[in-house]
């Protein structure tokens, strides 16, 4: 044997028995913990990864439901179910700027049922028996019949007037609306001047449109003390101040 060959097989014995290397334990570990933040993390990713359209639990369904119909507001349902406004938006989580769109289920207070909307067309006038012709005269024209007044209003006691703003307006407010009111009409409701209607002197003529999105399609409407006061709480909550009434 050469040299050389000798060389080859001391290395070769260096190779064999050269020593492995022990895994230390502390890096085993951190490796474990690695992997399994990994694992964590994918599972993760997976679960936050739903789908964002998936459905969500039903909510409760109306006990007393109501279909809207053309015309109608919060303040005429409110009216015609013989609850408050308050109540009704309560029972709709809505504010007085809530719009109402026909076809369109809204939810009354328990135990409150919408009456049937009084119809808009007077019953027609039974015809006279026509007058006998006299020879050489002319028959007189029918006489013509009495004007009627579109909204009726009924009398109403001071006391009667607090209740109703106690009624509509928010407890923190009421106090504040009953003070407006007596300055601007000394809560009187069928208090009018050139411009403006009712308790709280709204003028009609400037706030026609938002009016009729709540039922309020006429000034003379706002001479009924629940509309005025309803419609004057709509007001303030559109300008979300006392601003309207000077401050």
């Amino acid at each position: 044997m050469n040299m050389h060959d000798e060389q080859h097989d001391e290395h070769h014995d260096e190779l064999v028995v050269a020593p492995r290397r022990r895994s230390d334990p502390v890096t085993s570990r951190l490796a474990a913990m690695v992997m399994s933040g990994l694992a964590v993390s994918l599972a993760v990713s997976l679960v936050t990864a739903a789908p964002a359209d998936a459905a969500r639990p039903a909510t409760k369904a109306c006990s007393n439901p109501y279909t809207v119909v053309k015309g109608d507001g919060w303040i005429v349902i409110a009216k015609r179910a013989g609850v408050t406004t308050k109540q009704l938006l309560a029972a709709n989580g809505a504010t007085a700027k809530t719009k109402l769109f026909p076809d369109r289920s809204i939810c009354l207070p328990k135990g409150a049922s919408v009456t049937a909307a009084p119809s808009t067309t007077a019953p027609a006038a039974p015809a006279a028996a026509p007058a006998k012709k006299k020879k050489g005269t002319t028959p007189a024209p029918p006489a013509a019949a009495p004007p009627t007044t579109a909204v009726q209003v009924r009398t109403y006691t001071a006391a009667e007037v607090e209740a109703i703003i106690r009624q509509v307006w928010p407890d923190d407010l009421e106090d504040k609306a009953i003070q407006i009111a007596t300055r601007e009409s000394r809560l009187k409701p069928t208090a009018r001047n050139w411009c403006c209607s009712g308790l709280f002197q709204i003028y009609y003529g400037v706030h026609s449109k938002w009016l009729k999105d709540i039922g309020v399609s006429s000034a003379d409407q706002l001479l009924d003390p629940n509309v005025n006061t309803a419609a004057a709480y709509a007001l303030y909550q559109r300008a979300g101040s006392w601003k309207p009434w000077g401050g």
